[in-house]
């Protein structure tokens, strides 16, 4: 795969976010959690996530060190990891809020 992403959020009572596992694979030489933005999530409103996907996603593109191959240039990676990383979150918000996302993505798998 050109791109691999995790993306796993805890939620209390409240529904506020306790926790937040973010990692990333297949565009750095070895995969790696993101911590930035879990730190970024955590301790936030499941219903103020959303608002936070631009923000989750440059801090991904910033915390990878992507290496140009067959599959892409490291610019390509880095927009890919910026994209996805925000595309998780709304698919982990969704998932939460008990929602059935609408918007389908070519070319991924969602699990």
């Amino acid at each position: 795969p050109t791109l691999g992403i995790a993306l796993a959020l805890t939620l209390d009572a409240a529904d506020r976010v306790t926790a937040v596992r973010l990692a990333v694979g297949c565009v750095s030489p070895r995969p790696h959690r993101v911590e930035a933005a879990e730190r970024a999530l955590t301790g936030h409103a499941l219903g103020a996530l959303a608002d936070s996907a631009a923000d989750v996603g440059a801090l991904a593109a910033d915390a990878v060190n992507p290496v140009g191959d067959r599959h892409g240039g490291a610019d390509y990676k880095r927009e890919l990891t910026r994209v996805f990383a925000r595309r998780a979150l709304s698919v982990a918000v969704a998932r939460a809020e008990g929602r059935v996302l609408q918007a389908r993505y070519p070319h991924a798998i969602v699990v």
